[in-house]
Parts: structure tokens; sequence; C-alpha cells
């Protein structure tokens, strides 16, 4: 998914850097955020190749107690 850069350029007008500059770095905090979302989902790639265990995917609801 990529991020829509004219969506937050507006929070970048303080800084003195070129339209360029902005956008590489829209790019780089979204990439960063998605990969923690990627992480916390069990989506990322290293958690598929690995084996990940389905009991610590957070989507999964196996792994939680039942309580009456």
């Amino acid at each position: 998914m990529l991020p829509d850069i004219d969506k937050y350029l507006i929070y970048l007008d303080e800084f003195d850097l070129s339209r360029e500059e902005k956008a590489d770095l829209i790019q780089a905090v979204w990439s960063v955020m998605e990969t923690h979302a990627d992480k916390a989902f069990g989506l990322h790639p290293s958690q598929q190749v690995c084996g990940y265990r389905d009991e610590f995917n957070l989507q999964s609801q196996d792994g939680l107690l039942k309580s009456k």
C-alpha cells in the first residue's frame, strides 16, 4: 500500500526540504509503520517464511483464554 503523499505534505511545511525530500521522508515513515503493523498481524514475510506460530498472531482466536 502506498501513502497519499499530497495528504501528508502539509505536516512537513515547517522543514526546509524539497518536495522530493518530503516525499522520501513520508515514504520512509510509512514503510516503518506498515512493517510494524504487518508484524503485529502476522503478515511480515519473515514470520511467514519461518513458520511463525498462529498463537502469536493477533488475528488468531485460538490462543485466547475462555472464561465463564
